[in-house]
């Protein structure tokens, strides 16, 4: 995943979190842009779910996995 790639960088660098800042006033430094980006990744994915988006028969548990991933404090 790109987001896992570029995690490292994300999460260094002051300036990107100054950029998005002007956009978004509550990211202030990089874990702020790392929690905007992890929540709007996992309530995508339950919004998707929910629309049965990425609804499989084989797997009606799906809209569990962002529960568990929000859960996941690791």
């Amino acid at each position: 995943m790109d987001y896992d790639r570029l995690f490292d960088l994300i999460q260094a660098d002051k300036g990107l979190a100054e950029s998005v800042g002007r956009f978004v006033p509550w990211v202030k430094t990089p874990a702020d842009i790392v929690k905007l980006i992890d929540t709007y990744l996992v309530q995508n994915m339950a919004k998707r779910c929910m629309r049965y988006q990425m609804y499989n028969a084989n797997d009606p548990a799906r809209i569990l996995t962002p529960v568990q991933v929000e859960a996941d404090k690791a």
